[in-house]
């Protein structure tokens, strides 16, 4: 959270747009990996990635006063003996989850950037409603 309550007023909105649009690549990213892990199996590069971007999570939830919101915390042991596709679809939400809290806890002089972080969470809960079929029927 510290990035959320100090940075914000040393970028300019162009800044914005590009954690913006890092967040919903890297969302898209994870959810791709996820439908094609099963007939392509990730690099090393890839799942060095993922390992960050799992690091990443953890760090954020630590920061967070309701680190639940973020849903099911996984670790870098699960992706050796997990569901994979299952985990890198949670991923992918709570990477975009993560950044809507950095927009929404900013201390930005900007209106944007709480427009930015509300339309993240949207984004997120639209993630995680695709991700639920797909979850339930892997339990079946």
């Amino acid at each position: 959270m510290y990035i959320s309550r100090t940075m914000f007023g040393w970028w300019d909105n162009q800044n914005l747009f590009y954690y913006l649009e890092a967040a919903v690549f890297l969302s898209k990213w994870l959810e791709t990996m996820a439908e094609t892990y099963q007939a392509m199996r990730p690099t090393e590069a890839e799942l060095k990635i993922i390992g960050i971007v799992v690091r990443v999570i953890e760090e954020l939830a630590a920061s967070l006063d309701a680190p639940e919101s973020l849903g099911h915390l996984y670790t870098l042991g699960d992706l050796d003996h997990g569901n994979v596709p299952l985990i890198l679809r949670s991923l992918s939400s709570q990477i975009v989850r993560g950044w809507a809290v950095v927009f929404d806890n900013s201390r930005a002089p900007w209106a944007i950037v709480g427009f930015i972080g509300r339309s993240l969470d949207l984004y997120a809960q639209m993630v995680e409603e695709r991700r639920l079929p797909t979850e339930n029927a892997s339990l079946v």
